[in-house]
């Protein structure tokens, strides 16, 4: 399972390559977190399929919550009535960026720095818009050390019309991808880890995802 993210929605695409960390519950909702586009409501529950590229592999579920404080909120998911991922987000006028940290492999983390943006408010998406979110690292594994810079761009293609089991919904279409460049002792970690879109309605959010690792779609909101 995964949502893919650094942002909601990315766990699920790229839960092979990355490794997210964790932290407690909060509660409260939190009117400076909220955005249309990725609502941030006490008590509501997305519940997602997953498809798997791979044909081999089982499709599976999970459900989102999220809860907030002033101006951070938390994002949980569980599975099969289990806790799976919590990730914790700031927030500036709707404008919202993740605070947990991603982890290369089994690299063991000793910084992690972030700049840009996961979700741009909902005034700022049109056709065109931009925005990333930019992760600097620093980390260990055995006796080697190193440092890499992840960078997730999202780009606003334009609205249509999407169906997945929850419905169909009128969408913007977003377009991102993400990339690491950084070293580890002498091995450098250049790479693409791929190209992903997707779908998020006003008032709903994210309602599918996509990519080459899998395909996410909105089973039910529970508000």
């Amino acid at each position: 399972m995964s949502r893919p993210l650094f942002r909601p929605g990315w766990k699920p695409a790229f839960c092979g390559l990355l490794i997210w960390s964790c932290g407690a519950a909060w509660a409260a909702p939190a009117a400076t977190c909220d955005n249309a586009l990725n609502p941030v409501q006490a008590g509501w529950v997305w519940t997602y399929r997953v498809t798997p590229g791979d044909i081999k592999k089982p499709t599976s579920s999970y459900a989102l919550s999220r809860t907030g404080a002033g101006a951070e909120f938390q994002e949980q998911s569980m599975s099969a009535g289990k806790p799976v991922n919590t990730t914790r987000f700031s927030c500036a006028a709707g404008a919202q960026t993740s605070l947990t940290p991603p982890q290369l492999g089994d690299i063991k983390l000793t910084r992690a720095a972030v700049r840009g943006l996961g979700i741009a408010a909902a005034p700022d998406w049109k056709p065109g818009a931009t925005w990333s979110l930019i992760w600097d690292l620093e980390g260990r594994q055995s006796l080697l050390s190193g440092k890499a810079t992840i960078t997730v761009r999202r780009q606003v293609i334009n609205r249509e019309k999407v169906t997945v089991p929850a419905g169909t919904f009128d969408a913007w279409k977003v377009r991102g991808n993400l990339r690491v460049v950084g070293k580890l002792g002498p091995v450098p970690l250049n790479r693409d880890l791929g190209e992903f879109e997707e779908w998020y309605a006003e008032g709903v959010g994210l309602v599918k995802s996509s990519s080459s690792y899998s395909v996410t779609e909105l089973m039910t909101l529970k508000k």
